[in-house]
């Protein structure tokens, strides 16, 4: 019988997998445990459907990623500075009281250009930004990389 798996089963089969498998095993484990269900013409035509939108989704956030960072690059440029500038409290010592989190960065690149990055699209290679200077932090979607110079004072 031929289903269609709705979870990873180790050794079996993963999600979305179209595979045949033994008659009894799909109608007395497989199915009442819902980790798959029976391959119809229709929910075939669906898992596609859903494989094909997932794709269209990555294929547009790659675009819009790579728009959003032209567009804070031209913005920087035009105030004639090739950094963000990050302002904090900071301690007598030269240290900042509160370190710079990712959230901190996203909140000044939307307050300074209007754009909107997701939590997971910034890389902060050093752990944490807790005194002054320039860094380099990294902005990522899936296989493309942007180099931005933060400047924390």
């Amino acid at each position: 019988m031929k289903v269609i798996f709705l979870k990873n089963l180790a050794k079996v089969g993963s999600v979305g997998e179209i595979k045949e498998v033994a008659n009894g095993y799909a109608l007395n484990v497989l199915i009442p445990k819902k980790i798959a269900i029976i391959a119809t013409e229709s929910e075939i035509q669906k898992i596609n459907l859903e494989k094909k939108q997932k794709e269209n989704k990555k294929d547009l956030d790659k675009k819009l990623f790579l728009e959003n960072i032209k567009i804070l690059q031209n913005k920087l440029l035009i105030d004639g500075n090739e950094l963000l500038e990050i302002s904090n409290q900071k301690h007598h010592k030269g240290r900042l009281f509160a370190a710079i989190l990712v959230e901190d960065i996203l909140q000044v690149i939307f307050q300074k250009t209007g754009i909107s990055f997701d939590l997971n699209q910034i890389v902060v290679p050093s752990q944490h930004i807790k005194s002054h200077g320039e860094y380099e932090i990294f902005l990522q979607e899936q296989d493309q990389k942007a180099k931005l110079k933060i400047r924390v004072c």
